[in-house]
């Protein structure tokens, strides 16, 4: 410190001099010591000034010389942020300094770094990233606590410094402007992710990773192999979350635009969400069954039944009031056209496959979750015959007649529940079908023939429901 106070008067006193001089013989020098040379090297002069209070060769430390090197530290934050390399250096070397508080002082600036740090101090946010790492690798835990107990020694402190923070700080450098901090923070946070660090640190990552992915700011497939090798995790806690960010990142992308960067990630994720769904989590096989009946309220069949309700409340209408108020609502629907709405159908195929494995999974204690899937797959069959889409649709409906025979007792009557609302609702749409022949109608001839065929070795047998859905449609038949 004296030193510094030396070099600092022998400056002084020589720019007197020199203004004295000057001023004796009538000249200025305003415009030389204002020049930027001159300033950029008073400005090395004080960093180096600074550094060289910080003497980390020091093995005693008394107060006053702490509270000179936490304000030397506090100083030199500004001119890491502008990328000076002598100042970001003593920074990261006051992080691994043997005193706690430098420590702290030393993190907390970093922390100044990668968020405040100018554009083009690439090289210096770079370094405060991975330094942030390393000192959360390390298990330097109780450096990374609180920095109470050093605020109260400088106020001149950056900011505090705690866990909770230099992990937001990393999760900041996420949206970095230069591409570079943001894939060196993206590798960090993966590590974290799958690590065997503290449970809550990973959770973190994992929330950080889905918060992102969810914003569009970073690809989808970044952070989808993370998630569903999380899901596998031996905890508990952290397979909870991996498992909320997978679905969280299914139906984000559900709902915005579908394009072809998207749909490989998009089907792989819904692919994973099956195991899922089989373990009994209510939200992955929930998303499962929005995305396989999307368009459920929007497409022929839910047209139909509400058309049907509104006519059947009108006891004065007539029979061709009826059709014809049924009509419009039937037309509603129309097959796919634009790329979002192939895209969508495509990812209704990926649902249907899901839910497919769920439904012929022989686990006794997941019988809930096939009947569950067994009713969605039904619903799915009559959403994709309505669009056109008669693979997806035959596939679906194949599932569901399986259970008609499944080993189960419960599975089988919601397999004949769920084939006989096909059998029913689909008939109620061939009848105001306008055209007969389009690929829609013929989709839904296909699922109706093969459903009541298939209730029929069951009514047969004696199952009521069976008999009830032939039953129904021959009274309507007869009626018309």
């Amino acid at each position: 410190l004296k030193v510094a106070c030396s070099k600092l008067v022998v400056v002084t006193l020589t720019v007197k001099i020199m203004v004295a001089i000057a001023s004796r013989h009538g000249l200025s020098l305003n415009s030389s010591i204002d020049h930027p040379y001159h300033r950029q090297h008073q400005h090395a002069l004080a960093v180096d000034a600074l550094v060289e209070v910080l003497d980390p060769t020091s093995a005693h430390c008394s107060s006053g010389r702490l509270a000179s090197q936490l304000a030397a530290l506090a100083a030199l934050v500004a001119p890491s942020c502008k990328g000076d390399p002598s100042a970001l250096e003593a920074l990261v070397v006051g992080s691994q300094h043997w005193h706690a508080d430098l420590r702290r002082t030393a993190l907390a600036g970093l922390q100044c770094v990668v968020r405040e740090g100018h554009r083009k101090a690439v090289a210096a946010r770079l370094t405060g990233v991975r330094t942030l790492f390393e000192a959360l690798q390390s298990g330097a835990n109780d450096d990374l606590l609180s920095l109470q107990q050093s605020a109260a020694n400088s106020s001149k402190l950056p900011s505090a410094c705690s866990e909770a923070t230099v992990l937001q700080t990393l999760a900041a450098a996420l949206t970095d402007a230069h591409s570079a901090v943001q894939e060196a923070a993206l590798d960090i946070v993966l590590q974290i992710a799958r690590g065997e660090g503290p449970t809550q640190r990973r959770i973190f990552a994992f929330e950080v990773l889905s918060k992102l992915a969810c914003q569009s700011k970073i690809p989808p497939l970044w952070s989808l192999q993370c998630f569903i090798q999380a899901t596998k995790d031996w905890h508990v806690e952290v397979r909870q979350a991996a498992s909320a960010a997978l679905v969280a990142l299914v139906q984000n992308i559900h709902r915005g635009e579908l394009s072809h960067e998207v749909m490989a990630p998009a089907a792989i994720a819904v692919c994973s969400l099956a195991p899922l769904a089989r373990q009994g989590l209510s939200e992955a096989l929930g998303t499962l069954v929005l995305l396989a009946t999307f368009a459920a309220k929007t497409n022929a069949v839910s047209g139909v039944m509400e058309g049907s309700a509104a006519a059947s409340t009108a006891s004065k209408t007539t029979a061709a009031e009826a059709g014809a108020a049924v009509r419009p609502a039937t037309l509603r629907g129309s097959l796919p056209c634009s790329p979002s709405d192939l895209a969508r159908e495509a990812l209704r195929s990926c649902a249907v496959d899901a839910l497919s494995h769920v439904v012929l999974d022989s686990d006794p204690s997941s019988v809930a979750v096939r009947t569950a899937a067994i009713s969605a797959l039904a619903k799915a069959a009559l959403c994709s015959a309505q669009s056109g889409s008669y693979e997806a649709s035959q596939r679906a409906l194949d599932v569901v007649l399986k259970g008609l025979v499944d080993w189960h007792a419960a599975v089988r009557p919601a397999a004949v529940t769920a084939t006989a609302e096909v059998a029913q609702e689909t008939a109620r749409v061939l009848e105001h079908f306008a055209e007969q022949d389009s690929l829609a109608a013929s989709s839904l001839l296909v699922l109706h023939r093969s459903s009541v065929a298939a209730l029929t070795p069951v009514a047969q047998e004696g199952d009521q429901e069976a008999l009830q859905a032939p039953t129904s449609l021959c009274l309507r038949q007869h009626a018309q």
